[in-house]
């Protein structure tokens, strides 16, 4: 099934050059700008809480940026231990006939470290701004999607990183609220 599906979505790479370039942006540059829109808005927004001292104010973002940041790098860290460990080949070196639309940075597949980081980053993004950790989310849906037609993931690459993200911010979540 993984890679019937794999297949399916990999047909759709080659077809046109705009197309091509369009996947690539959301497999590649794409990430680099969420990252940015990510800090930039943990940085710069606003919260509407009337008369807070400063000190305060600065420590609670703080704390906000820390976690984000911190749960998204080490669940990526984590997925880059895991694809060592494990070694599973990427999809053009496993099968014949796959279109690759770029060179990745490593020769392993699962699980996806990209998956893993942006699902790990809408994730904790949605413990302090519900609406934001959703669009982020939609977007690391997009990232995914775009590795697996560029034929550098297959789905379950993408269903690991997305669970191994999901999974460990809300477990880092669970414990710092309990400590």
């Amino acid at each position: 099934m993984n890679e019937i599906i794999f297949r399916y979505l990999n047909s759709f790479a080659g077809v046109s050059v705009f197309g091509d370039k369009v996947i690539v942006f959301f497999a590649t540059t794409f990430s680099l700008l969420l990252i940015l829109a990510a800090a930039g808005f943990l940085f710069w927004h606003q919260d509407n809480r009337p008369r807070e001292n400063a000190w305060f104010s600065f420590r609670r973002k703080a704390r906000e940026v820390f976690f984000v940041f911190f749960v998204s790098l080490v669940s990526w860290f984590i997925a880059t231990l895991l694809k060592e460990f494990l070694q599973n080949p990427r999809p053009y070196d496993a099968l014949t006939g796959v279109v690759k639309l770029f060179d990745p940075n490593d020769s392993f597949s699962l699980p996806s470290g990209h998956a893993t980081f942006f699902s790990a980053l809408a994730v904790a993004l949605y413990f302090y701004h519900r609406r934001l950790g959703l669009l982020f989310g939609f977007g690391a849906l997009l990232i995914g999607l775009a590795r697996v037609i560029s034929g550098i993931h297959y789905p379950v690459d993408i269903l690991a990183g997305f669970g191994l993200g999901i999974v460990f911010t809300g477990m880092v979540a669970y414990f710092r609220k309990k400590v």
